[in-house]
């Protein structure tokens, strides 16, 4: 047997071993494009690029839903709660003052507090001016002007008097805001 054979078979195949990859990428490449693998790639990375857009604008528009949800909720509790506070009005404090006497410049003023008495009938039988229970549950302020505290302190008694079921305090303007008046 010679050697000969051997070495073609040898040198056949270690040239096989270099142009296999080569042939062989130029057959896959040449399949497709006979087949069309290149538009179908090229249509597929459409596609996925189609879909993650539509996917980001899925997620947007969830994200706005549930900001209109949100806002949808707050806007209900908000409208409930006005309903509620037109059914039932808060109550508002109106604070009364007497005023007795005229205002001027040239006159000082007196603040008394003004505290009803507990009704009782035969004090009250000669009386026909009662005191408002409702109005006189607590102290009343009553400014009264003139030119002395004393003549301030006459003009309150006779509307704001003992014989009227009525007990005056004279107060400062400090103690006005202790006293809630």
């Amino acid at each position: 047997m010679s050697p000969i054979p051997l070495f073609w078979a040898i040198g056949f195949g270690i040239l096989l071993l270099i142009l296999t990859p080569r042939l062989h990428r130029v057959l896959i490449e040449a399949f497709s494009r006979q087949i069309g693998i290149a538009e179908s790639n090229r249509d597929s990375s459409d596609a996925m690029t189609a879909l993650n857009e539509a996917r980001a604008q899925l997620a947007a528009a969830e994200t706005a839903s549930r900001d209109l949800m949100r806002e949808h909720r707050h806007l209900r509790d908000k409208i409930a709660e006005c309903k509620r506070d037109i059914a039932a009005p808060r109550r508002e404090r109106i604070d009364l003052v007497f005023e007795l006497g005229t205002p001027r410049l040239e006159d000082g003023c007196c603040l008394f507090a003004a505290n009803s008495l507990p009704i009782q009938p035969q004090s009250s039988a000669g009386n026909n001016r009662l005191p408002d229970g409702a109005v006189w549950r607590q102290p009343r302020l009553v400014r009264v002007w003139g030119k002395n505290a004393s003549l301030c302190q006459s003009i309150a008694e006779q509307r704001f008097g003992s014989k009227r079921d009525f007990v005056l305090v004279h107060i400062e303007e400090r103690q006005r805001t202790e006293l809630g008046l």
